[in-house]
């Protein structure tokens, strides 16, 4: 094992040299090879490690992420070099090796000369291969400010070389061409260079022109010579206005995740190291901003003069002065970025029409095209708010919002997220209000004024210009019923200030959770979203106390006095292979409704014996240690271990192997074992499905032989994710690996990147661009952008295998992350909608010509449904309202209409008023364009029992599932019982019905059936729980 190095000198780097030039030809072969390790080197010399390690996995890593970044730009030069062949006649490319040296030492001169500050960003940029934001912390200065001076620092050298060469730009640009494939050595540029000699001279001619020529590339990309005539300057079309989505690894060689980008109209036909100085070139926008380019229409795809573009806060109020567009409707709004990139909230409208937000992701320096934007006739709502007390409304406020899958707003308690609000507006004194600009579909006015609750005026629609004015919301005092309050003392009864809360909630469909401080005394109040109970845990925030746990506790508890106590003293022993454990971490949970209750750690500084708080009800254990299996020990009831809790763990299984790419070892690749997740259950991302997950995965670094090596900590069905330069994150498998069985011959074979480009063909007349794509290839890092012009698109370094393409209705932004999971009655595969292959492009177009709009005419029968609502979600829509289509309330009589603009598959839901345990019917329709009659007779009844304590407290999942007998429709209904254990399901399908339990354990959650009751129409069925 190399010793720990604290700053590599000059002889150590030396030393390693034959063993780097073995690992460097490993991931690029040959003369490559010695070349990549002589970079290698320069890099260490010039960028020392900032901590303590090992030098070579140092090493190792610099030359991989190398090796990366010399693949990327060869794979791209024969595309720049057909580009600038195209766009500029470059004269003769067959220089002499002699002129070629001259040209390497006169631009070597020219970067020497170049002034400050230009002369060091482009040194730090192109010689030490920092990017604009490292090159910024270094100096001290904004990347923007970094990128502007990269920009004029090429254009000073670009007009320097022009005006040394007597024949101009012509004399010496080719000779650049020529350099790219045989590069010519370079005269040192800094003395810290000439330290290493031949070794490190900085870096190839082929580096330094590329450097000098990329604005002139940019420019002829940009701007084709109109003398090249149509048939040259349409391929160039076709590359620079696709919307092109890179696609990083997920893992790097660092074992982080990095998260991908997208990219909106970028023209990037250059190397990806030199991609930011070409859009410096090419795109208007300053290197702080970013400029968004709309067209507001009308339906028939009109432009609408005199329509306006501004950004927003979250609640929709404006940031900043509105932009006047043309008079066909066009707008670019130039947005100002502190980073380098951000989300920006966005509302375009025009005069008479409706308000439409955008949400989206931009970037420093880039364009952003959003295409055509519809607004519909905007249409009104007005209405007057009182007060229950009777008297004089003060500083009311009314928003409008959307009505949301299921609508369970107005039983709950809930308040829509800002974000949701699409118009606002002050309540007079005398409680009247008026809201405009508001789009066709179905919605709620919510209310507040000093003093009051929110409240929701019922469910309400607009049509395309319409209104309604006759909308009455009462307002009632503010009570106890939407917070919980009280204080936490020691156990003396004096206050623990400034203990910590964590706040937990769940409901049938989602789960939250939160945390907050208490004040200095003590004390602590929650402000209630839903009106349900909540878990709390309260922890002594210097350590010195035991928590306490508090489960179901009531909404309108507001003198809640928590004590905590000095703990009870627990001694864990850990121990394997006959030996105690130095390093492990441990998880203890509550053993009946696996809510989290101790999370910590063990290190070889940690004090022994190992004393932590004894947990004050049973509860199960996990623990996990290098090179052994993470298992759950438990459950332990606290009154039987009387203080000492030994754990012996099992070693784990060895699984290694080789990874090998056409016969040859690879070097530096990261192999991480991921666990597949089950067909049966349903884990969803921002709307796609995962497959696999990587965040608790272990990883391994090949050897110089490609050799890995890891430890089988959980057993089951799983893949390899395999990650190397020059190839794509590669899966390998499935596997099925067995505890105490180990495996030792695998052989892992990484495949080259593939990469997609289509378009988004619409009907004749209509342009795709600015349409959302969502991608994913279910390692549960969904990612979207947007088409370019005509509808264009590329996806580049794609993963071999199946891709998700489809068409979204929002993007997948920063921080918005939607996760869910359900357990499946059967199991459902994943499927794919294209196969990418290594090394090819795959051409998919999303075509939507022949597809159109969808009415659903639907009736409900055997009830009355007043007060329901129903919705037509996407069929990957599986979880929340972020990714809806379309929602309306129910008439009386049981009828509605649903209308969404594209045929295929989709989720028909239908949501009966009330709260936590509202019934709740689905089902999958494949829609076909046009219109569609669907009816349902739904007769029913209710169910009503006594259960155990634990349906109360929420540690037992029990239901009530029904599947009708004559379609696909079926509902299940959570069974959430009083504190005394009685429980009522007031709304029940009539028919066969089975109630179930939910069995958690450490692997998959299955519900198991405890008893199938049958239910006539407006029976009350007596269950009672065993």
């Amino acid at each position: 094992m190399a010793e720990p190095m604290a700053q590599p000198d000059f002889e150590r780097l030396l030393e390693q040299r034959t063993w780097l030039g073995e690992l460097c030809r490993g991931l690029v072969g040959g003369a490559d090879g010695e070349a990549l390790a002589d970079d290698t080197l320069t890099t260490a010399w010039q960028r020392p490690p900032n901590s303590r390690g090992p030098l070579r996995p140092w090493l190792a890593t610099v030359a991989r992420r190398l090796a990366a970044s010399r693949r990327r730009a060869e794979g791209r030069r024969s595309r720049r070099e057909q580009a600038a062949a195209r766009a500029e006649r470059t004269g003769d490319l067959t220089a002499e090796a002699s002129e070629r040296a001259e040209l390497a030492e006169r631009v070597a001169a020219q970067v020497r000369a170049l002034p400050e500050p230009y002369r060091s960003v482009v040194l730090l940029r192109y010689f030490e291969d920092l990017s604009p934001k490292q090159i910024g912390a270094r100096l001290d200065r904004p990347a923007g400010t970094v990128r502007s001076q990269l920009a004029r620092g090429l254009e000073q050298l670009r007009e320097r070389l022009d005006a040394a060469d007597p024949r101009g730009r012509g004399g010496w640009f080719p000779l650049a061409l020529a350099l790219a494939d045989r590069p010519t050595p370079l005269p040192p540029l800094a003395p810290s260079t000439a330290a290493l000699g031949g070794l490190a001279a900085m870096k190839t001619a082929a580096a330094v022109i590329a450097l000098a020529s990329v604005a002139v590339l940019a420019y002829v990309t940009v701007r084709p010579d109109p003398a090249a005539g149509p048939a040259a300057a349409e391929p160039q079309a076709e590359v620079g206005t696709a919307a092109r989505l890179h696609e990083p690894s997920p893992i790097a060689a660092d074992g982080l995740t990095a998260e991908p980008l997208a990219s909106a109209g970028r023209r990037d036909v250059l190397p990806e190291s030199l991609a930011a100085p070409a859009a410096d070139v090419e795109i208007a926008a300053s290197e702080n901003t970013s400029t968004v380019f709309v067209r507001a229409v009308d339906a028939s795809g009109v432009g609408l003069p005199g329509a306006t573009l501004v950004e927003t806060k979250d609640n929709g109020e404006p940031q900043g002065s509105a932009t006047l567009g043309e008079a066909d409707g066009s707008i670019a709004l130039e947005l100002a970025l502190s980073g380098e990139r951000r989300v920006a909230q966005l509302v375009l409208t025009a005069p008479g029409r409706e308000r439409a937000r955008i949400e989206t992701l931009i970037r420093a320096g880039e364009e952003h095209r959003l295409g055509a934007v519809t607004l519909a006739l905007g249409g009104w709502v007005a209405g007057r708010v009182q007060l229950e007390r009777g008297g004089e409304v003060r500083g009311g406020r009314a928003i409008l919002a959307p009505v949301a899958s299921g609508d369970p707003l107005l039983a709950s308690g809930k308040i829509p997220d800002q974000r949701t609000w699409r118009g606002r507006a002050d309540v007079g004194a005398d409680g009247s209000f008026r809201i405009d600009q508001i789009g066709p579909g179905w919605w709620r006015v919510w209310a507040k004024a000093e003093g009051c609750e929110w409240t929701a005026s019922e469910v309400f629609e607009i049509v395309e210009g319409g209104g309604r004015g006759d909308l009455r919301l009462t307002l009632t005092a503010r009570d106890d019923s939407h917070r919980i309050a009280g204080r936490v003392v020691g156990p003396d009864g004096a206050p623990v200030p400034s203990a910590k809360l964590s706040v937990r909630c769940q409901t049938p469909n989602y789960v939250t959770e939160s945390t907050q401080s208490a004040g200095p005394d003590g004390r602590f109040e929650l402000t209630l979203r839903e009106q349900v109970p909540h878990d709390l845990g309260f922890v002594d925030p210097e350590g010195l106390l035991a928590p306490v746990f508090m489960e179901q506790v009531a909404p309108g508890t507001v003198d809640l006095v928590v004590r905590l106590v000095a703990p009870e003293p627990l001694v864990l022993e850990v121990s394997g292979r006959n030996e105690p454990l130095a390093a492990y971490s441990y998880e203890i949970r509550d053993a009946a409704s696996m809510n989290r209750l101790i999370v910590g750690s063990v290190d070889e500084d940690t004090p022994r014996p190992v004393t932590l708080s004894l947990p004050t009800r049973r509860f199960v254990i996990e623990i996990e240690a290098a090179g052994y299996v993470v298992e759950s020990h438990g459950s332990f009831e606290p009154q039987d271990l009387h203080g000492r809790l030994p754990l012996v763990l099992t070693p784990a299984a060895r699984i290694s192997g080789r990874v090998l790419a056409e016969g040859r070892p690879v070097a530096g690749a990261t192999v991480l074992l991921a666990p597949l997740v089950s067909e049966r259950r349903l884990l969803m991302s921002n709307g796609f499905r995962t497959r696999y997950r990587t965040s608790d995965s272990k990883h391994s670094i090949t050897d110089v032989d490609g050799n890995f090596d890891l430890p089988l900590q959980r057993e089951g069905e799983q893949v390899f994710v395999v990650t190397a330069a020059g190839f794509a994150q590669t899966e390998v498998g499935p596997y099925d690996f067995a505890h105490g069985r180990d495996v030792d011959d695998l052989v892992l074979e990484p495949q080259r990147s593939g990469r997609i480009e289509g378009r988004v063909l619409l009907p004749a007349g209509a342009d795709g661009e600015g349409l959302i794509l969502g991608l994913n290839s279910g390692d549960g890092s969904p990612r979207t952008l947007r088409a370019g012009p005509g509808g264009r698109y590329e996806i580049e370094d794609l993963a071999p295998g199946w891709w998700q393409l489809q068409l979204r209705e929002e993007e997948i932004l920063p921080n918005r992350s939607v996760v869910a999971m359900a357990e499946l009655d059967e199991p459902i595969p994943y499927e794919g909608d294209l196969w990418v292959r290594p090394g090819e492009t795959t051409v998919y177009d999303v075509d939507l010509r022949d597809r159109g709009p969808c009415l659903v005419s639907g009736q409900l029968t055997g009830a009355d449904f007043s007060g329901w609502s129903a919705s037509l979600g996407t069929s990957t829509a599986w979880f929340g309202e972020a990714f809806e289509q379309e929602n309306t309330g129910l008439s009386a009589d049981g009828g509605f209409e649903l209308q969404v603009p594209f045929d295929g598959p989709y989720t028909l839901t239908l949501t009966a008023p009330g709260g936590t345990d509202s019934l709740v019917v689905t089902e999958m329709l494949e829609l076909e364009a046009g219109d569609t009659d669907w009816e349902l007779d739904l007769p029913l009844g209710a169910i009503e029992g006594v259960g155990s304590a634990a349906l109360h407290e929420g540690t037992r999942k029990v239901r009530a599932k029904w599947s009708s007998p004559t379609s696909g429709a079926k509902a299940s209904i959570p069974i959430v019982a009083d504190a005394d254990g009685s429980f009522r399901l007031a709304r029940v399908p009539a028919g066969s019905v089975s109630i179930e339990e939910l069995e958690v354990g450490v692997g998959d959650a299955r519900w198991r059936s405890l008893q199938r009751v049958e239910l006539g129409a407006g029976e009350t069925l007596r269950v009672d729980l065993p």
